[in-house]
């Protein structure tokens, strides 16, 4: 993916479709991260790619409007920063990366929230609120995650030992026995 080796890779992603205040929120930040030399793998949506893109200049960050080819992207990451949704969830899940989930705050029944919770319990994720990022609590929990590889570990396996594998298959075979 034409990354620096020796950075430590972070993956932005707010969706398919980008996140506003997630990409308003990274963008305002961005010095902090690269002063302690972190490279962006930053998916952020169409609707802001041609504003960030005249606004992000540094090397170091690689902004795509969509990545087609997520787990390229995922095995390049140290870190993924994202959205609760269930694909995204499921996508860390599998490729059993450490997260840190900003659950998008007006999903229907807040299930995002719930989403995350759920994972921050099984030792899988940390979840840092919409609400939190004026207050700098998402730098905070990734540069301390960053400069503890035992923690990045478990968080990584734990997100692994959630992941389903067979899902669609099991449940395949669930619709087809309801059937029968």
């Amino acid at each position: 993916m034409g990354l620096h080796p020796e950075l430590k890779t972070v993956l932005i992603t707010g969706g398919s479709q980008g996140s506003a205040p997630i990409n308003a929120h990274i963008l305002q930040n961005l010095d902090a991260y690269v002063s302690q030399d972190i490279q962006l793998i930053w998916q952020c949506g169409m609707r802001d790619y041609d504003m960030l893109r005249s606004a992000v200049t540094d090397e170091t960050v690689q902004l795509h409007k969509f990545i087609t080819d997520m787990g390229r992207a995922y095995s390049a990451a140290d870190v993924v920063i994202s959205r609760a949704g269930a694909i995204a969830l499921a996508e860390i899940m599998i490729c059993a990366k450490p997260a840190i989930l900003i659950p998008f705050p007006y999903a229907a029944g807040d299930h995002q929230t719930v989403n995350a919770r759920t994972m921050v319990q099984r030792k899988a994720a940390r979840m840092v609120r919409q609400s939190g990022l004026q207050s700098g609590e998402l730098e905070q929990v990734l540069f301390n995650l960053l400069a503890n590889s035992t923690k990045l570990e478990e968080l990584s396996y734990h997100a692994g030992q959630m992941a389903r594998p067979a899902a669609a298959e099991q449940i395949a075979a669930e619709v087809v026995s309801l059937v029968a």
